[in-house]
């Protein structure tokens, strides 16, 4: 499907903005998943088959982020979750998922928590997921559903949200 286009606008419907941005919620998580893997070593995934699934999961989710990231600037649309998207990309990544973004970092929380054979790493990407769908994914569905109406709702319907 071709990116469908909507007049730009600079503001969410609700107006508000969100406080802090998914990059940052991802450097936070990333941070105590490495502090954690390294003040407990061995704590719970010490596995070589973990390890070298950690460091595949860390490459699917940077390729995944860049890919999808690629997507979004040759549409022209933003990557804000508070500003109104200017283009309905659902080519590429965003046929597989509507949030790959979010996945691919999601997999980057989960794949370093696996290299560093840390179990309460593990944790980092499931609260990674759980506050991005309360924060910013209702939030850009209601963006996209404004911009884009049928065109979304028929999206919605054929793309699952995480996989």
């Amino acid at each position: 499907m071709v990116p469908t286009r909507a007049p730009a606008v600079t503001e969410s419907p609700s107006g508000r903005k969100a406080r802090v941005m998914p990059p940052t919620l991802f450097a936070g998580l990333l941070a105590v998943t490495v502090v954690s893997g390294l003040a407990l070593p061995g704590a719970g995934l010490d596995h070589l088959a973990l390890r070298i699934a950690g460091i595949a999961l860390i490459a699917a989710g940077a390729a995944l982020n860049l890919w999808s990231d690629g997507q979004l600037k040759r549409a022209s649309t933003t990557v804000k979750p508070d500003v109104l998207p200017t283009a309905l990309v659902s080519t590429g990544a965003f046929r597989l998922t509507r949030n790959p973004m979010y996945l691919g970092m999601a997999a980057i929380l989960a794949g370093v928590a696996l290299a560093l054979g840390s179990l309460l790493g593990l944790g980092g990407a499931a609260v990674f997921a759980v506050l991005t769908d309360r924060l910013y994914i209702a939030r850009e569905q209601a963006n996209l559903a404004a911009a884009f109406g049928a065109a979304y709702d028929e999206y919605r319907r054929a793309v699952r949200r995480w996989v």
